[in-house]
């Protein structure tokens, strides 16, 4: 183990973890098992594969007894991206005697039918006529994959239980009421001594990130699964990246947020975060950070369980073929610790602050808003937040008018939120919407520097300047 990993868990990000609980085992010994963990590769032609070989090499390379994947096998939904998926393993997990852990997700049952894939689909040759849920689920399953297909399944890898759910949501058929009734059902006959690991397209909601909204029906599931605290619940589809911390939780059970092989999830609010819906009604002023082909980053987690019930997580990107972050460590459930409960996780997490001396410049700009209307910008350029090696996840900048409070407050991302440290610029530009300001007169830009979390470093401030009645006015 690097020295890096090691300073990391012994920190005080992981102190809570190991207080009370002696040595969790992930030192100087060698894992019972290990596994791959990975989501959303969305395979559509051969060449498509290519980040998912990528990521198989590497799992192989560990050593990996199984890899998981949680959903979203294909883009498309198509016969055929099951083929690509099947041969690639063939090509790079053959002979390695390891299990292939997958299930499904939504693009496996709808994605044919998705407006701009549709299009995609048919411009590069291939047809809905081959949709899986046209074809049969169970029946492509076996014959591409050969193993039984079950909406439910539960196998075994080295004495260790992997529970897998599918995605069964054509026309929006939920699946939750059903699944909290097989837990409820085995909760006899699953174990208790060791972790055990359930996994399904989607996160279990209210968890990671306050994912989803807790219904009468998801509700079920939520309480099922507090009956299992040595449960570590595994799913995909938010598409968030790594070095967001909020994609761990405990609660009675552990629920952590898979990152994606395919696209990045631009959290909404930023001012250069992303828009819903798409109809080109936004007023934001920035122009989206690249989040599809453009931007994707391929991530994932190589998981270490060990004999005291420890579970370790390195969270690896493999564009960069490196470690993301440091690992997150789950202790054994007989521990009774529960470090990444969000009111204490949130309290350990670093919050950023700008290097010491840091300035934020100011110009102004006229310039169109995503929607092509016109607007005044102000250009605020100001050092990455980054010291002490905590890196800002956003920034939050406002106007502070002399002996008032602040108004009009906005956040904006890093272009390499979703990236590694050594991606991100060191001169952070973003353009402030000065249209929606009051005629507040004298006043001054403050920039703060957030965590996930949202917990602020110390500001900086811009020089004085003066907002004055005549900003909406343009010159022809």
């Amino acid at each position: 183990m690097t020295a890096r990993r090691r300073d990391f868990i012994f920190g005080a990000m992981a102190a809570p973890v190991l207080a009370g609980c002696g040595s969790l085992g992930v030192f100087g010994r060698r894992p019972e098992l290990s596994f791959g963990a990975i989501s959303d590769i969305h395979v559509t032609t051969p060449e498509s594969t290519a980040k998912f070989r990528r990521a198989l090499r590497y799992f192989r390379s560990r050593g990996a007894d199984a890899v998981v994947v949680a959903g979203d096998l294909t883009d498309w939904g198509l016969k055929s991206g099951f083929r690509y998926v099947a041969e690639a393993w063939k090509d790079e997990m053959g002979g390695s005697g390891a299990v292939p852990l997958f299930c499904t997700g939504n693009h496996d049952y709808e994605g044919w039918r998705y407006g701009d894939i549709t299009l995609d689909m048919h411009v590069q040759g291939y047809s809905e006529g081959e949709a899986l849920v046209k074809l049969g689920m169970d029946k492509v399953w076996r014959e591409v994959f050969g193993e039984p297909f079950g909406l439910m399944r539960r196998r075994t890898v080295k004495g260790y239980e992997f529970v897998s759910a599918e995605w069964e949501r054509m026309e929006r058929e939920h699946s939750e009421p059903r699944t909290a009734q097989w837990f409820r059902d085995h909760a006899a006959d699953l174990p208790r001594d060791r972790p055990f690991f359930f996994f399904r397209h989607e996160p279990i909601p209210k968890t990671v990130n306050g994912f989803a909204k807790l219904t009468e029906e998801n509700l079920a599931l939520h309480e099922a699964l507090k009956a299992f605290p040595n449960c570590i619940a595994l799913g995909g589809h938010t598409h968030w990246t790594l070095n967001d911390e909020r994609s761990v939780w405990q609660g009675g059970f552990t629920s952590i947020a898979i990152p994606s092989m395919e696209y990045t999830t631009l959290p909404k609010g930023p001012e250069n975060g992303r828009d819903f819906p798409r109809n080109g009604k936004s007023t934001l002023g920035m122009a989206p950070i690249p989040s599809r082909s453009e931007g994707v980053e391929a991530q994932g987690f190589f998981v270490s369980v060990y004999a005291d019930g420890s579970v370790e997580f390195e969270r690896y990107d493999f564009e960069a073929m490196a470690e993301a972050a440091g690992p997150w460590v789950i202790p054994p459930a007989s521990s009774g610790l529960w470090p990444y409960a969000p009111e204490s996780h949130a309290r350990r997490t670093p919050v950023p602050e700008f290097p010491s001396g840091s300035e934020l410049r100011i110009r102004t700009a006229n310039g169109e808003r995503r929607n092509g209307t016109w607007a005044i910008f102000y250009e605020l350029s100001f050092p990455t937040a980054n010291a002490g090696g905590c890196r800002a996840f956003d920034y939050e900048a406002c106007v502070e008018p002399d002996g008032g409070k602040a108004v009009d407050a906005r956040t904006f991302l890093s272009p390499a939120f979703h990236k590694l440290p050594a991606d991100e610029p060191a001169v952070q530009r973003f353009l402030y919407d000065a249209m929606y300001l009051p005629d507040c007169g004298r006043c001054r830009f403050a920039v703060y520097p957030r965590n996930c979390f949202g917990a602020k470093g110390r500001p900086i401030f811009s020089r004085h300047f003066e907002i004055k009645p005549g900003k909406d006015r343009a010159v022809t």
